[in-house]
């Protein structure tokens, strides 16, 4: 039996196109974390995954990215809150971007030497960027990220961007069925 103590104190984000029409991802992360302090990996009774990262980095490059993928637009327009209608379909709210990114956790390594690594298609969430601070004490500005469902009947995440996640990195992929919202992989 093997066992993970630990994470792997990575993740990175990628712009990503998921439609049903094409699947694209971002040749270069446009934001990389590894200050992390500890990764939640929640995932409620429908199946979608919410990723909360209690991390230390608190600098202009964290701030970029949340402004420009967790923080409403002047421009933003619909509802004031998200929506999730009965059939499934997800109406985002004009406080969330909606800008859909691939986020990759890479987790611990099990006792027999694999590494686990989490893949999703996530939208930040609006409470990302929180902290509290005290004396003596780093501030720790939260990200959340909550997983969308993948459009594409298949979606192929190519084994470079696992290169800095599994000891051999290989290509995985994410469907619109059994994997619609994200996925653990080992390697």
């Amino acid at each position: 039996m093997a066992r993970i103590v630990g994470g792997g104190n990575l993740v990175k984000f990628y712009t990503v196109t998921n439609t049903s029409g094409g699947w694209a991802i971002g040749a270069t992360a446009v934001f990389e974390c590894s200050d992390q302090i500890n990764t939640d990996v929640s995932i409620d009774d429908t199946g979608v995954h919410t990723l909360t990262i209690e991390q230390i980095q608190d600098d202009a490059t964290l701030n970029t990215f949340l402004e420009t993928y967790a923080r409403p637009s002047a421009s933003s327009s619909g509802t004031p809150e998200d929506i999730l209608k009965e059939n499934g379909e997800q109406i985002l709210g004009a406080a969330n971007t909606g800008t859909p990114l691939l986020a990759i956790v890479k987790g611990g390594t099990q006792t027999s030497g694999e590494t686990k690594v989490f893949a999703a298609v996530v939208t930040m969430g609006r409470s990302s960027g929180s902290w509290s601070q005290s004396g003596n004490t780093y501030n720790r500005p939260s990200l959340v990220a909550v997983s969308q469902p993948v459009e594409a009947t298949t979606a192929t995440i190519a084994s470079t961007y696992f290169s800095s996640f599994m000891v051999t990195p290989e290509a995985a992929s994410l469907n619109n069925s059994t994997r619609k919202y994200g996925a653990v992989f080992y390697n």
